[in-house]
């Protein structure tokens, strides 16, 4: 069995299957126990494409199989496989405190609100990786959707655009 990893996409094309050497066959999908196409937004073609549109992880994702009989007999071919449509991370924004000071301590935290792990987060300043220092602390809780920075004793060297 095959495993396809999707992150969501609005469309999902795979190739159920293709007989080059057979001109003619039929060709039946089954996706989780139901006959495709199961709803509007899945189309089976006879080439062997499933083509998924408005990709819902809650339906879509799970194992699909095809099967292909040749018209001119003999045993059918079949394969099973699994798709596992996983959503991109989605992260809360957030901000500075307004009026920061030199010598002051401020920290803000990234809050990954929705999308599947494993993930990594990390923090950048300016485009560039920050690096952790006596000043500038990072904390990861949650299995890393969560991450703090603390900045602590701010100098104009803090200054710059950060990222999560």
């Amino acid at each position: 069995m095959d495993d396809l990893k999707k992150f969501k996409p609005s469309e999902l094309t795979t190739n159920l299957t293709r007989f080059k050497h057979e001109s003619t066959y039929t060709l039946s999908g089954c996706a989780n126990g139901r006959i495709l196409p199961a709803n509007q937004r899945q189309h089976v073609f006879q080439n062997g494409t499933l083509l998924i549109t408005d990709v819902q992880p809650e339906i879509d994702d799970g194992h699909y199989s095809c099967e292909v009989r040749s018209q001119q007999g003999g045993a059918p071919v079949s394969r099973t496989f699994r798709i596992s449509i996983r959503t991109g991370p989605r992260i809360a924004s957030f901000s500075f405190r307004d009026n920061l000071h030199e010598g002051m301590r401020t920290a803000v935290t990234c809050i990954v609100t929705a999308g599947d792990g494993p993930l990594t987060t990390s923090w950048m300043k300016n485009g560039h990786p920050l690096e952790e220092d006596t000043d500038t602390m990072i904390v990861y809780a949650d299995e890393g959707f969560v991450s703090t920075l603390t900045l602590k004793n701010l100098a104009y060297r803090h200054n710059g655009n950060y990222t999560c």
